[in-house]
């Protein structure tokens, strides 16, 4: 019953549904506010009209006298506007208002909401008010709004709510996936969600050529400086036995090699979570236009110095390889002993005939730094005292000039470089050595200085070739170092070079995009334990194209642990 204009807008609809309300005159624009109140109390009733602004566009309305019948709009009985508005916001009743009232109080029962409304409507808020609580409480009226009903019973205990079932998201249901390139095939069968675990399957299609060793083979370098005995001149020709058995022992090595070294994952907050093993297989295939590798198998007389194998062809052709016969066969070839380095850099370029810290220099002292803070964190692989880590700077220069000076030079750049760090990191006094213009030629890129830090202990490795070289086949470059290797025909590779299968990819880059940085650093270039440098370990980047296949095939971004 309050006086809020909510209150107004219902008690005067209800007052002219009950006493048949005309609008009396045309609608006048009222400002809403204080103002508007006023009007109100003054003229009565209202009803919005329309709204434009901060104005309200008010109708006021009067009875229509019933007796008077249909008299026109002009023969309408109306009650005269007040002159004065009053300050009051309920209006006092008029006598005939008060009458209206009183009859209505005396009929001794019970208001009901209409009689209420027109009351209202007549006599106003206080007016009504007054009535219903009047002075005696038996004088006071109920208004019942609402027919009476029964009492509900007392509600029962409240059992909690059901936990929610979280909703499913989507997942790959019963599709297969199938990506086919030139270096492999991939399929892969969808097993799960989690925590089933599915199956990646890696296909090497290789066609295989057997090839009799000749006189022409005893040019190449490898067997120019061997002494062949009357057994070996007489052991040129291919054994047909060992031709069936050859590709059997290639798919074994590779399988061995590769396989279920690392899991495949997708974890996509839209998507159902999966994990699939890798499994690779070798496929031997009749036409060799269907291979992704022809492989020449050399036979090689036995007793003779080995073959280096290789594998050629760019990244995203079929490639062509030739391996000596004897690379399935032998689990330990190429046995020696190693100690990585943890953080590999190459620091330079440094300005021509100069061991001054340049900005490029600088820059790369910045970065060593960087990482080599990363790698000290608790269980870093650099987190032992710090006189637990040995330190490399091996000072390099590029080959115009003699060679004595370019030695000096290349000594100046390490013992500079080395100093700058061991201020910046508190190092202990560090052994440097200059190499001059050994292997260098005269690009810039030479006139720098190898910095490494190992907290390793020097281990044995061992490596099956035919595996190494299956790497090659999938698009991965070499890993160890051979800075000599342009004298054989071959791409040199430095410590802390990134690597190269063929100038149309990065692989470091790659890794670093798909797996981060730990993950791409791991296959720097360096006489390691990897399987694509001295050893046999598959690191996580060795996986990076198998990887690339399956996100393409698949459309989502997994990862590889």
């Amino acid at each position: 019953m309050g006086g809020s204009d909510t209150a107004y807008r219902t008690c005067a609809g209800e007052a002219l549904r009950a006493r048949r309300c005309r609008p009396a005159g045309n609608a006048a624009a009222l400002p809403v506010g204080a103002e508007a109140a006023a009007q109100r109390s003054a003229y009565g009733l209202w009803s919005p009209w329309s709204v434009a602004g901060d104005s309200v566009a008010m109708t006021r309305y009067e009875p229509v006298d019933r007796n008077a019948g249909d008299r026109g709009p002009g023969a309408e009985r109306r009650r005269p506007s007040p002159q004065v508005p009053s300050t009051s916001r309920e209006p006092r009743p008029t006598e005939d208002q008060g009458s209206l009232i009183a009859a209505a109080a005396d009929r001794g029962r019970a208001l009901r909401a209409s009689d209420l409304l027109v009351l209202q409507a007549i006599g106003g808020n206080a007016a009504t008010a007054a009535l219903l609580h009047g002075g005696h409480p038996g004088d006071r009226r109920v208004v019942q709004r609402e027919p009476p009903g029964q009492v509900p019973a007392p509600a029962g205990p409240v059992s909690p709510p059901s936990p929610v079932p979280p909703s499913r998201l989507p997942d790959f249901g019963d599709m297969r996936f199938m990506e086919i390139n030139p270096r492999f095939d991939l399929f892969y069968d969808p097993v799960g969600p989690l925590p089933a675990v599915g199956k990646v399957t890696i296909t090497l299609k290789v066609h295989v050529v057997f090839k009799d060793f000749d006189r022409g083979m005893m040019r190449r370098p490898e067997f120019r400086r061997h002494r062949w005995t009357r057994d070996q001149l007489r052991d040129f020709k291919f054994p047909s036995d060992d031709k069936k058995k050859w590709v059997g022992k290639f798919a074994t090595a590779v399988q061995d090699g590769w396989k279920e070294k690392h899991v495949f994952v997708l974890n996509d907050p839209g998507f159902a979570s999966y994990r699939a093993t890798c499994d690779v297989q070798v496929e031997h295939v009749d036409d060799p236009a269907q291979a992704n590798t022809v492989i020449a198998a050399q036979w090689v007389p036995r007793g003779a110095p080995r073959l280096r194998s290789a594998v050629s062809g760019k990244f995203d052709e079929s490639k062509t390889a030739v391996l000596d016969a004897r690379d399935p066969d032998v689990p330990v070839t190429h046995k020696r002993k190693v100690r990585p380095a943890q953080l590999l850099r190459q620091i330079g370029p440094f300005d021509h005939d100069s061991a001054v810290i340049n900005p490029a220099v600088q820059s790369g002292i910045d970065g060593f730094e960087r990482r080599f803070r990363q790698l000290r964190k608790r269980s870093g692989p650099l987190d032992v005292p710090i006189d637990k880590i040995d330190f490399g700077f091996r000072g390099r220069a590029t080959s115009p000039g003699s060679v004595s000076y370019n030695n000096d030079l290349s000594l100046r750049r390490a013992n500079a470089v080395a100093g700058r760090m061991e201020s910046d990191l508190g190092l202990p006094p560090q052994i440097t050595i200059g190499v001059g213009e050994h292997n260098a030629g005269a690009d810039p890129m030479f006139r720098r200085v190898d910095v490494s830090a190992s907290s390793s202990a020097e281990i044995e490795v061992s490596q099956n070739v035919a595996a190494h070289e299956a790497g090659h086949m999938f698009g991965l470059g070499d890993e160890y170092v051979e800075e000599d290797a342009h004298k054989k025909g071959f791409r040199q590779k430095f410590e802390a070079d990134r690597p190269v299968l063929s100038d149309e990819r990065d692989e470091y880059q790659d890794v670093k995009d798909a797996m981060g940085e730990d993950a791409a650093e791991e296959l720097l270039v360096q006489d390691g334990p990897s399987i694509m440098s001295r050893g046999d370990e598959v690191k996580r980047g060795h996986y990076v194209y198998f990887l690339e296949s399956l996100n393409t095939a698949t459309s989502k971004t997994w990862t590889v642990e």
